[in-house]
């Protein structure tokens, strides 16, 4: 609900272990002119998360500028700044907003290096999916050689 503003029941945050991940920790740099242009609310004065979902990830980000604020979704602020996800904090320094975080991705279904992670400590397909995927049943369609 916090990406799409409305429940999906299958989709539950839980704990991931993307640690391997080359994601993991990120930073990104983008220089006030470029965050000026980008957000259009004059000279951006601050940058500040409203809020925060229980995976850490910004919910709403403030954008305080010289001819106007705005308030932009954190998946927003993600899309705008090409962040590798939402989970950040951000800091102005000297001509720039850096924006430091973790992860890859909406935060949605299944982590590609947590699934990994999983596998390499022994759960099966079905175990992974469950892990991921709450209340929904693993089941084969056929049965058929090499399926």
């Amino acid at each position: 609900e916090n990406v799409w503003e409305r429940a999906v029941a299958h989709t539950k945050a839980i704990h991931d272990y993307d640690d391997a991940s080359p994601h993991f920790q990120w930073q990104r740099r983008v220089t006030v002119c470029d965050t000026d242009r980008l957000l259009g609310c004059g000279q951006v004065l601050a940058l500040m998360a409203l809020d925060r979902s229980q995976s850490k990830r910004v919910r709403r980000l403030l954008v305080v500028g010289t001819q106007g604020v705005k308030i932009l979704s954190g998946e927003k602020a993600r899309q705008v700044f090409k962040l590798p996800s939402s989970i950040f904090n951000v800091c102005h320094e000297e001509n720039a907003y850096v924006f430091a975080g973790r992860g890859f991705g909406h935060g949605l279904g299944m982590s590609q290096w947590g699934a990994r992670a999983l596998a390499e400590g022994g759960y099966n397909a079905a175990q992974i999916l469950a892990y991921y995927y709450k209340d929904v049943a693993v089941d084969s369609l056929i049965s058929a050689p090499g399926i």
